[in-house]
């Protein structure tokens, strides 16, 4: 199920926040290093200038300025990386650093979702349903059968409870989750107080959730 409008502004605000946050960081590493390494700061200065100097060459024609910049720059970023490795300092100390190094925190990656986009879409999904806390509690994966008799045959059944209630857990609940996007279906729990049905539904409710659908309590 596709995000709202709101829903998505929302995570991408998100993202934006992350990447200023990212660029404060560096600015905050760069001021240390510079206040530090005073040579840094002139090493930048210089690449700056010859990068200036390069685009005025080529707007004149001159089409070997290019490759003769890129000379220059390695060898000035070379002696860079050694002053800031000899201070100490990782290699990357001077680069942006990203929560996700997959998309740069953009969400993104080819046009398509990232992977820690799916995630905050289902952070967001789970507050927004109002059962984040009831789903820690109520999943499949906390279902036991152990409170079903499994000795007793059911005369209208000609099953014990407990097995009663692995076909509607594994065949009627679990095929619903995994038919949901193919089949429009709904299930109708009935039953006496305290035998599952709001369990059932809330674990229906996690799976639903965790593969990104929408879900209204």
């Amino acid at each position: 199920m596709a995000l709202s409008n709101s829903q998505y502004d929302a995570i991408m605000r998100e993202y934006g926040r992350q990447q200023l946050e990212n660029q404060h960081q560096l600015d905050a590493r760069r001021q240390e290093v510079c206040k530090r390494l005073p040579v840094i700061k002139e090493l930048e200065a210089e690449i700056a200038g010859r990068s200036v100097s390069c685009a005025k060459k080529l707007l004149e024609g001159d089409q070997g300025a290019l490759l003769k910049l890129r000379e220059e720059l390695q060898d000035l970023k070379e002696q860079k990386a050694l002053l800031i490795r000899a201070a100490g300092y990782p290699d990357d100390y001077l680069e942006l650093h990203y929560r996700c190094p997959d998309c740069r925190d953009t969400g993104l990656i080819a046009g398509r979702k990232c992977h820690c986009f799916l995630q905050a879409q289902m952070k967001l999904l789970y507050a927004q349903s109002n059962l984040d806390q009831v789903l820690e509690k109520e999943n499949f994966n906390k279902l036991s059968l152990d409170y079903y008799d499994d000795r007793e045959i059911l005369p209208q059944l000609g099953i014990t409870n407990a097995d009663y209630m692995r076909r509607v857990v594994i065949k009627s609940c679990r095929d619903f989750v995994s038919d949901f996007d193919k089949k429009h279906e709904n299930l109708l729990f009935t039953g006496s107080t305290g035998v599952g049905k709001t369990f059932l539904t809330n674990c229906i409710a996690r799976e639903l959730m965790n593969s990104y659908h929408s879900v209204i309590y």
